[in-house]
């Protein structure tokens, strides 16, 4: 859950901030002078990013900053939430495990997200591939509906997902060293229609400006 002082985006420049988050509430942490204590705050949230940076580094000296920011947000976990990437959690919580195994021995799974009825290309469609291994990376497609995933030679089970479409679930989908595995995905429409009303005050007799929260339940 994060925390109730923390900083939301975007930033002033229209960015997404944070791009990823890290525990930072009573974080138990060695102080000067010798013995421990717990503090809270991106000072303590701040050096285990920077870690797991470093440990990719050591993992894979020549890795880039790109490839390094790439495989902390790919590999982030998700909270309860629905749409990721946020301003409140980014891509999600750091994870070392994750983000190391990433960059060792990668390939990558790539492809389109289509329309199951007219072969359109969905854009903004979410992809969560999950390894045997026990990691797992995620992505978003781009404009023309194309993703792109790396991760650890494995096997994995590929999600995609839209708002008003079906789910679609692909098994064994490998991942091998240094070559791209090609899967294109079909999307099935849910069924569609149109909700229209008028917003009055509880006499039902002045009309009011209002915006209204639709939720999709299955």
């Amino acid at each position: 859950m994060i925390a109730l002082f923390s900083s939301r985006g975007p930033s002033p420049w229209g960015d997404l901030k944070p791009q990823a988050v890290a525990p930072g509430v009573a974080i138990l942490s060695s102080v000067p002078g010798g013995g421990y204590r717990k503090a809270s705050g991106t000072s303590m949230a701040s050096p285990q990013a920077a870690g797991i940076a470093a440990l990719m580094r050591s993992a894979v000296p020549g890795l880039t900053i790109a490839q390094t920011r790439y495989a902390l947000t790919t590999t982030a976990a998700h909270a309860i939430v629905t749409n990721y990437p946020n301003n409140d959690y980014g891509w999600g919580r750091v994870d070392a495990l994750n983000a190391v195994v990433s960059v060792l021995h990668t390939g990558s799974i790539s492809g389109v997200v289509r329309r199951g009825d007219t072969g359109m290309p969905i854009p903004y469609a979410s992809i969560q591939a999950d390894a045997r291994v026990g990691t797992w990376s995620n992505a978003i497609t781009d404009e023309a509906g194309r993703y792109l995933v790396y991760g650890a030679t494995s096997l994995y089970t590929l999600t995609a997902s839209a708002f008003g479409y079906a789910s679609h679930i692909l098994f064994a989908v490998p991942i091998v060293t240094d070559t791209i595995t090609l899967r294109d995905v079909a999307l099935a429409p849910l069924p569609a229609g149109r909700v229209s009303g008028r917003v009055t005050d509880a006499s039902g007799t002045q009309a009011l400006t209002a915006s209204l929260l639709i939720q999709m339940h299955r």
